[in-house]
């Protein structure tokens, strides 16, 4: 059920039924029920509700994880000319922040940038020093 088979509250009592299943055989979870116990507003909890009943409908596009490359673990393993593939994580006015895989983000300046990226691109980007 993925994200229906998060626990549901009612009053300070946890039922240990995933919330999906119960929507699927009609048990009564109403908004007004669980706002006050979530207390994440009506509209909110109401969107969560029918989201809910919808089991492997996922809104997301295909994700395809990026394999970073085996033989760099660490900012130390980094050579000038090194040519590695990443992720954007964060876009400035002057560059953009990568992933590349050594829990620690590389900035590309925007006078090296050759197209617009967006937090999510994936890029080719080369160890200068």
């Amino acid at each position: 059920h993925g994200a229906a088979d998060d626990l549901c509250c009612t009053g300070s009592r946890m039922i240990a039924e995933p919330l999906g299943s119960a929507v699927h055989r009609g048990t009564a979870w109403s908004c007004q029920h669980l706002d006050p116990v979530l207390n994440a507003g009506y509209y909110t909890v109401c969107d969560i509700l029918q989201e809910l009943a919808m089991p492997g409908r996922d809104v997301r596009g295909q994700f395809q994880p990026l394999d970073f490359r085996a033989d760099v673990w660490s900012p130390e393993d980094l050579k000038p000319g090194m040519a590695l593939e990443g992720v954007v994580t964060n876009v400035t006015a002057f560059g953009a922040f990568v992933d590349i895989g050594v829990h620690r983000d590389g900035l590309v300046h925007v006078s090296q940038l050759r197209h617009r990226v967006t937090i999510g691109s994936r890029v080719r980007v080369q160890v200068l020093h």
